[in-house]
């Protein structure tokens, strides 16, 4: 009987270990396509209210699905460049303007269902979800502001505003600072629009891809965006 060499045994357990994550990827796909509960996926998280919104100040409330939270990376797959966009409208928190004191203004903490994060892929969701951000384990993904720099003065409706928000942005059990660029425009009284972007790396947060074929050199920087609309809370 023939003896297999070491290379030989080497290269059978990285073969059974691949497709051993093959395979759990796969019924896990179908699982989380056809089979999973699907109430944490539709349920916005809670809104934390802001404690102590300054006098004269309007406290407009995210609104989920008019919002939403992408993230954007590229990557190899099959040998052609892909560019990656996960998202969500399942996104809560508020926002607290004094249009005669902008200056004043606060923003909450941002909640967001980590759980109903999707891409164009099941696969690739289910590798997200089980090997990446461990969502069942970890549902929320959230920001909490600790400061705001750029804003001053009056506000009139229409004008955009352009300012940065420094916090603490918590994925799985891990913290770390982030500065996002933020334009926003008073549309109204009651309506307040705007977009935030801020690139992480994800070695920060110890997002560690799954080796798997056909997918390479996925980047390890990562565009975070939030798109809200906020109304005004009576």
């Amino acid at each position: 009987m023939k003896t297999k060499t070491k290379t030989e045994v080497d290269a059978t357990f990285r073969g059974g270990a691949t497709l051993l994550i093959l395979g759990v990827i796969v019924i896990g796909a179908i699982w989380y396509a056809f089979l999973r509960p699907s109430e944490d996926k539709k349920e916005p998280p809670p809104t934390i209210p802001i404690a102590a919104a300054s006098d004269g100040a309007t406290i407009y409330e995210l609104v989920p699905g008019e919002s939403g939270v992408f993230f954007t990376l590229g990557e190899l797959l099959r040998g052609q460049p892909v560019t990656v966009v996960g998202a969500t409208g399942l996104v809560s928190g508020q926002i607290a303007l004094d249009w005669a004191d902008a200056s004043s203004a606060q923003v909450g903490v941002i909640q967001i269902n980590a759980r109903s994060f999707y891409t164009d892929d099941i696969f690739r969701d289910e590798a997200l979800h089980t090997f990446i951000i461990d969502s069942p384990a970890f549902p929320l993904a959230t920001f909490t502001p600790t400061s705001i720099d750029g804003l001053s003065g009056q506000i009139e409706a229409g004008e955009t505003a352009v300012f940065t928000i420094v916090g603490n942005l918590a994925i799985r059990d891990i913290t770390q600072e982030v500065t996002f660029m933020v334009t926003a425009v008073p549309i109204s009284p009651t309506r307040l629009e705007g977009r935030a972007e801020a690139t992480i790396n994800r070695a920060d947060f110890d997002l560690i891809i799954p080796e798997v074929p056909k997918v390479a050199n996925v980047d390890e920087a990562v565009l975070i965006e939030i798109e809200f609309v906020g109304t005004a809370v009576e």
